[in-house]
């Protein structure tokens, strides 16, 4: 039987009116995408990460992977939502199924701790290499940590300094030469105290050496804005510099106040080290076994790397 011109017709029609309606619900996504960006990052608006959730949500039901991915830290940070483990990994499994190499460098991270899957180094090393593979610097760096410790995968101290220098490499062609240019992801504090630390290792841990310090002022200058923000984890690495020396005069006194800032926020390894501290009696904290033994139960109740630690590795100064 012949088809009718007018049913032709209809048929072009409602093939044009499928194609706007998926070309308009794309575009929906990344629009949406963009103003939860927008509030996320305070650009051209005040930061407000309640708004962030509200648009990177209905992004990520469209099927946006970014927005599933930043849906995914502010579950995982607490921004603008309860944390929310479970709710953090679902998010980041959609992002890096999707390819996404931050989040799988995050889920990696999340699968190495136990938060809101149970905890599984075999799965985080699956994760890190994909995400390293894609020439993402952290994931880098945290590979060349696992084979430099044998966290994972077996120690090999050859693999180990590769991917660090490979995430040198991609450092230097992601940051303005000049280490002038700001932007979103050169002013994250946790890139810019990797990149910093990578170099450190790259250069024999010579601090002295004009390039690693003048990495280690940037991730100072942005640890403290995060420490300020309340970021848990930031606060630890910035306990880390005064602990030694890194970009700035060495205070012990101020990191140990740091890490006790970081340990009540819930940070485990800085649970462990207050933990280690008190056990040893260190750097001004008063030696009490109960108040150590407190910490590592507090460190190691939901962290699989402090665990590893307090069972393989007796810490020495």
């Amino acid at each position: 039987m012949p088809i009718s011109r007018f049913s032709v017709v209809l048929l072009t029609l409602a093939s044009l009116s499928c194609l706007l309606f998926s070309c308009h619900r794309e575009n929906s996504s990344f629009s949406s995408h963009e103003e939860g960006d927008r509030y996320f990052y305070g650009t051209d608006v005040p930061q407000d990460y309640i708004k962030a959730v509200r648009f990177y949500s209905e992004a990520a039901e469209r099927g946006n992977a970014n927005a599933a991915y930043q849906l995914g830290i502010c579950y995982y940070r607490a921004l603008g939502v309860r944390r929310d483990y479970q709710k953090a990994v679902s998010y980041m499994k959609t992002a890096a199924e999707a390819g996404l190499p931050a989040a799988q460098s995050t889920l990696a991270r999340l699968y190495t701790y136990g938060w809101g899957v149970p905890s599984d180094r075999k799965k985080a090393v699956e994760y890190i290499k994909k995400a390293a593979n894609r020439n993402y610097p952290l994931a880098m760096y945290r590979l060349g940590v696992a084979y430099q410790y044998g966290l994972g995968v077996e120690q090999d101290s050859s693999l180990a300094t590769y991917w660090f220098n490979k995430c040198a490499a991609v450092y230097q062609h992601q940051f303005d030469p000049s280490g002038l240019t700001s932007n979103v992801y050169t002013d994250d504090p946790k890139n810019l105290f990797t990149y910093a630390r990578v170099n450190l290792v790259l250069h024999d841990n010579n601090i002295e050496e004009p390039y690693c310090r003048k990495w280690f002022d940037r991730a100072i200058m942005s640890l403290r804005r995060a420490h300020q923000r309340g970021d848990a984890e930031s606060t630890y690495c910035l306990a880390l510099c005064y602990e030694n020396g890194w970009g700035t005069r060495r205070n012990v006194h101020r990191s140990v106040e740091l890490i006790h800032e970081a340990a009540i926020r819930g940070f485990p390894m800085a649970q462990f080290r207050m933990g280690f501290l008190a056990r040893e009696g260190l750097n001004g904290v008063e030696q009490n076994d109960s108040v150590a033994m407190s910490w590592f139960l507090q460190a190691t109740r939901n962290d699989s790397l402090a665990r590893y630690w307090y069972r393989h590795f007796p810490v020495e100064e």
